[in-house]
């Protein structure tokens, strides 16, 4: 799995933080779809800090859908 870089990382954090609850799941969701196997650990981790881990089985994957 590719990571991306720490200012790509700052940016994507920034731009999180500027929407709301809901788009963030969505925002959160799409970035894990993109990256693959380990997509939802590593930006749960690493970008959106654990915000978006809870959520993601039953709000934010099947808004996807």
């Amino acid at each position: 799995m590719e990571t991306y870089s720490p200012e790509i990382e700052r940016q994507m954090q920034k731009y999180y933080q500027s929407l709301c609850r809901k788009n963030r799941r969505r925002y959160a969701a799409i970035e894990a779809v993109k990256l693959g196997y380990g997509g939802i650990t590593y930006i749960s981790k690493q970008i959106f800090f654990d915000d978006f881990l809870p959520q993601w089985n039953y709000t934010a994957k099947p808004q996807l859908e």
